[in-house]
């Protein structure tokens, strides 16, 4: 290209992630392909790194700015964008006020993304869905959740016992392993996990989303209903 002629590019793959996933600085800074990055400028490996946009950096400009700000003054690397202008094209004040701006937009961009989905899932919440991964005793079935009978006796035991006061936490894990009971992923119950299923008011047919927010209109069948 003849925006940067004669250079030693870096590979797309060395950034290893968009920076879309981070949420600090240290995240950012610290991932991997970062770290790999940063001892191959300091090596003199390359001096010229290409991107798509802004955003493979970190979606966050103060987190973008100090990486791009390390490996520009430590390293004597230039950075570039396949799709906006960067203070590196000769542009000077220009090019250093669009790169912000383009860092600005995309920050921004994030931001209301992330309102978007929260006020879908809120949405769907009010609807009374469940807007996670199916718990233990369920399968998600075109986005609803349907009861699995399988796993659904193991969990009318645990609450059936511990209903009645005789029976300790270690108590209904040996029980249910004893049973031949297995989690999704096949493997023996734990404590941890049986204490899990009795405190989760999804299986009296509540759907909960963000902290003490539950709806229960039908939406989920109940697993456990109490005499």
């Amino acid at each position: 290209s003849s925006r940067f002629p004669q250079k030693k590019l870096i590979s797309k793959d060395r950034l290893g992630g968009s920076g879309s996933g981070g949420t600090s600085v240290s995240t950012t800074i610290d991932r991997p392909g970062m770290n790999a990055m940063r001892r191959d400028a300091k090596a003199g490996l390359f001096n010229t790194i290409v991107v798509h946009k802004w955003d493979r950096f970190a979606r966050n400009r103060v987190e973008s700015t100090i990486v791009k700000t390390l490996l520009r003054a430590e390293y004597g690397v230039q950075i570039y964008s396949v799709i906006e202008q960067s203070q590196d094209d000769g542009l000077g004040s220009d090019g250093i006020l669009m790169e912000g701006f383009s860092e600005i937009l995309a920050e921004w961009n994030s931001l209301v993304i992330g309102v978007e989905i929260s006020k879908a899932m809120l949405e769907k919440h009010e609807q009374g869905y469940h807007l996670t991964r199916p718990p233990f005793g369920y399968d998600m079935v075109n986005k609803e959740l349907i009861i699995n009978e399988r796993e659904a006796e193991a969990v009318r035991l645990c609450y059936t016992l511990y209903a009645t006061s005789d029976y300790s936490w270690n108590d209904l894990t040996r029980i249910v392993n004893e049973h031949r009971y297995a989690t999704k992923t096949g493997r023996k119950f734990s404590k941890d996990m049986v204490r899990g299923i009795l405190t989760n008011r999804v299986y009296i047919g509540e759907v909960k989303y963000q902290p003490v927010k539950y709806s229960d209109d039908g939406k989920v069948p109940p697993v456990y209903r109490a005499n």
